[in-house]
């Protein structure tokens, strides 16, 4: 690296750059905005009601973990505190936190989706009593001890998808460094983790001096209004028109044509001869490997297991398939709902919110869901499957939990069911929200492809 590319730079003797505190206030500062929705709309339970507060920075690396963890023991769960008390109150549909840690002066936010503007005061009242009840009290230990479990092995398991794991480590590098700390600072989390252990009030602590006597907060009311849009864009039109009053003739030709050339550099063909110096893969630059590994094929009672075996760093993952293909037509749309619901019900065992505590405990995750297999001639399998991954040494409890939540989850229970039907709702219309393109592209392919149809009956707009 040295000889072809960093030797190339001279060294430089600037000064580093400073990011400034924001000044802290000593008031709880209020503010209303308003979104768009369409004419006609019904604005009841369409208000955002949110409680943020600016953190201070984390004195070390076991305060940048226990901050971390904190938004999970708050409200990440099932078992969470201050989600139970909101929905048990009628405050919302779905209750979020969020805690940036990774900025110079962490912030916390508690949002209340689809909630009331009535209800502004009752959500800060049940916030800032469940917050001083968690001091005072103290918090679940069987909480406490699953987000601690949890947090562990999704560090020891360093699973971040396609990406490299040495660029996610290099960016973690930056929530130290960044702001003049090594580098190395947040990457060990080992030692800090042991430490957050043996103190079991390090949490409590935290929320009474980061969150509760810290007046540098926000309350934030996002509000539906009807004709917002038409507003804004007559309000835009107007600010173009009034610029453009101030514009010379000369200058308004000016930028015509330097629209035009811009216009016209984007549309003409790159030079042959550029594209050549561009480097490309050719075959023979890749090398060859096998497409898939190949299962050890065992049996478990009457049932065909196929084990695969590699390095896991002591983890097991494990899916069991359930053929879906019998599954008449009318039944398809509520195997996928099924899937929503196992993992947040009460058990013939536990509670919901106990399940999610055992869970966090013995497993790093539990997931439920629909999935389609296709074959070469193009024809496909559905499976309803359970997924699962844990420690080697956590096998026993991992197939109770699995037992008892496919086998025991009590349907029944018509409250609860709404409760997550509700949540599941807000969170497929966030994702049209975000991702409009990737639903309208299913719903696109399920016209003529089965195996997208049958996607789009399970987890779609269908």
């Amino acid at each position: 690296m040295d000889e072809e590319y960093l030797q190339a730079f001279a060294g430089t003797s600037a000064e580093p750059v400073i990011v400034n505190d924001q000044p802290r206030r000593s008031e709880v500062k209020d503010v209303t905005g308003s979104y768009a929705i369409g004419e006609g709309e019904d604005k009841n339970e369409k208000t955002f009601l949110s409680y943020n507060v600016m953190l201070d920075q984390p004195k070390d690396a076991v305060e940048y973990y226990a901050l971390d963890m904190l938004n999970d023991i708050l409200c990440g769960g099932e078992a969470s505190p201050i989600k139970i008390a909101l929905l048990e109150a009628g405050i919302g549909q779905d209750i979020s936190c969020d805690i940036a840690v990774s900025i110079k002066q962490p912030t916390l936010s508690i949002v209340a989706k689809n909630a009331n503007l009535e209800q502004k005061d009752e959500f800060l009242r049940i916030v800032r009593e469940t917050l001083e009840k968690a001091v005072n009290e103290g918090l679940d230990a069987k909480l406490v001890e699953a987000v601690i479990a949890n947090t562990e092995f999704h560090l020891r398991e360093a699973n971040f998808g396609s990406a490299p794991k040495g660029l996610v480590y290099g960016i973690n590098s930056m929530d130290s460094w960044l702001y003049g700390g090594s580098p190395l600072t947040y990457l060990s989390s080992e030692e800090p983790m042991k430490k957050i252990r043996e103190n079991p009030h390090i949490f409590e602590d935290l929320i009474k001096t980061h969150i509760l006597d810290n007046q540098h907060a926000l309350v934030a009311t996002l509000v539906p209004e009807e004709g917002l849009n038409a507003k804004v864009e007559a309000e835009t039109k107007a600010k173009l028109a009034a610029y453009k009053a101030t514009l010379s003739e000369e200058e308004l030709d000016t930028m015509v044509a330097e629209t035009a050339e811009i216009k016209r550099r984007q549309m003409e063909p790159d030079d042959p001869e550029n594209l050549k110096k561009l480097p490309l893969l050719k075959m023979e630059d890749l090398e060859e490997v096998k497409p898939f590994k190949t299962a050890e094929e065992i049996m478990i009672g009457s049932r065909k297991a196929g084990i695969y075996r590699d390095f896991t760093s002591h983890i097991v993952y494990m899916t069991l398939n359930f053929n879906m293909d019998h599954l008449p037509e009318k039944y398809i749309p509520y195997a996928g709902l099924l899937a929503e619901t196992l993992g947040m019900m009460d058990t013939e065992a536990h509670t919901y919110t106990d399940l999610d505590n055992e869970i966090g405990c013995h497993m790093g995750t539990l997931n439920f869901n629909v999935r389609q297999l296709q074959r070469l001639d193009g024809s496909f399998i559905p499976y309803f499957y359970a997924n699962g991954k844990f420690m080697a040494s956590e096998t026993e409890n991992a197939m109770k939990l699995f037992e008892e939540t496919l086998l025991t989850t009590k349907l029944e229970d018509k409250d609860r069911l709404q409760e997550i039907l509700e949540e599941s709702l807000i969170s497929l219309q966030d994702s049209i929200g975000y991702a409009g393109d990737r639903a309208a592209s299913a719903r696109c392919f399920s016209y003529f492809d089965p195996f997208y149809a049958y996607r789009e009956k399970t987890t779609g707009i269908d």
